[in-house]
């Protein structure tokens, strides 16, 4: 209850999306339309546990490629770049950057020689899956160099092009219930082969819980780690819809957007952490309508989630339900000389070090990539200077680095209904 009038209080500042309520962060930028690059295409970059941020920039006429780097370079050459080099297959287009682990980055592109997943570090590219790549845009492939996908009516994962099915549709399930359709979005994986994913999973007898959020180990049979159903059942909550942003923790926790109903209020949207509401359409500040379009965890257990609020366009990005204290960055605020009016952020955008990669669009006609980085101090810096971007690159064709724990952090607080 007392966090409830704080809340109220706040709501008048939080509407100005002023920089200095927000919380401490300075922001990095990585790269800039207005040099090297020539232009930064719409599509949110991402990071790894160092810091190092991986993004699709074009820095002459023609398709963008995927670039490295952890700070504003002065040319290109202060960069790693991973596709469009010499002696690569040749990508007519790159869809997205998937997860980025320590020296690798895994993308979906279209080539004229074979589509599909590819991972690379600056040196010849790895192919892990063959197929069409475009539906594929942020792949998630562990450290193993594993891809998780779906393909059709089957949950797959692949690595070095050699696919194995974990789920069919359809498929038998110990508890008496069956696969009944797999959902997109695409899964997620962790290092220890967990696999995440959305399904509808029948019960043969009551037919109550439907969509669900599923967890599976290898090809063992999946957990249940959300329900979703008819409302007076044992069902919890249920999933929204195909475009229901979703992220898995190296620590196995799930987060995504689901909903609720409640006897007064109806329908409410809320970010979930397994089945932890970490925050509510219905929390005074956040605007009207407020919608997250994308959610990440860490290894922490701390959610970051991207809101789109309707009627006037505006992104959050947000850690918590307390909209002053736990907004990152917000169209309207000011940003390296000029006022933000887009951002843009998935769900390989955070670390473990609470640090987040975004694509920032600002109303002067700049794009740029930045990393929000927790401040020391009050926040709000803009750290433009270029230098040489560090980043090691080992043997392509070896194996990926383990991601480690960098810091913990804030940990899930479980709300009170």
């Amino acid at each position: 209850m007392r966090l409830f009038w704080l809340l109220l209080i706040a709501l008048g500042c939080v509407l100005a999306s002023s920089r200095g309520d927000a919380a401490a962060y300075d922001f990095v930028v990585v790269a800039s339309s207005a040099g090297p690059f020539q232009s930064l295409p719409p599509m949110a970059p991402s990071l790894d546990a160092n810091g190092a941020v991986a993004f699709v920039g074009s820095g002459s006429a023609g398709s963008g490629q995927i670039f490295v780097g952890s700070q504003l370079g002065c040319s290109l050459d202060d960069y790693v770049q991973v596709s469009g080099l010499p002696g690569q297959p040749s990508l007519s287009q790159v869809n997205g950057v998937g997860r980025m682990l320590p020296n690798q980055v895994a993308f979906g592109a279209r080539s004229s020689n074979t589509d599909g997943v590819y991972r690379g570090s600056g040196g010849s590219l790895a192919l892990v899956y063959a197929g069409p790549g475009d539906e594929i845009d942020e792949p998630a492939v562990n450290s193993a160099g594993t891809l998780a996908l779906i393909d059709g009516d089957e949950i797959q994962t692949a690595t070095d092009q050699i696919v194995s099915t974990l789920f069919s549709l359809g498929d038998d399930l110990p508890d008496g219930n069956h696969i009944d359709l797999i959902l997109r979005p695409a899964p997620d994986i962790d290092d220890a082969g967990q696999v995440a994913f959305f399904a509808s999973y029948r019960d043969l007898t009551a037919m109550t819980c439907d969509d669900k959020v599923l967890l599976s180990q290898d090809a063992g049979s999946p957990a249940v780690l959300a329900d979703g159903g008819v409302v007076g059942t044992d069902c919890p909550f249920f999933t929204l819809d195909v475009t229901t942003p979703f992220a898995l923790s190296a620590s196995g926790q799930v987060a995504f957007l689901g909903s609720v109903e409640d006897a007064s209020q109806g329908l409410i949207d809320a970010v979930f952490v397994d089945e932890i509401a970490v925050w509510n359409d219905q929390l005074p500040g956040f605007g009207d309508s407020p919608i997250p379009d994308a959610v990440a965890l860490n290894g922490a257990g701390l959610a970051a989630f991207q809101l789109d609020v309707a009627g006037r366009h505006s992104i959050n990005l947000a850690l918590g339900d307390d909209p002053l204290q736990d907004k990152v960055l917000a169209s309207g605020d000011a940003l390296c000389g000029s006022t933000v009016s887009d951002v843009s952020f998935h769900r390989f955008g955070l670390n473990d070090a609470g640090q987040l990669a975004l694509l920032v669009r600002l109303m002067d006609g700049r794009s740029l990539v930045v990393r929000a980085d927790p401040s020391q101090g009050l926040g709000g810096q803009c750290e433009t200077a270029c230098g040489p971007t560090t980043w090691p690159v080992p043997e392509p064709e070896g194996p990926l680095s383990e991601v480690a724990a960098v810091l913990a952090l804030v940990r899930i607080r479980r709300r009170v209904r």
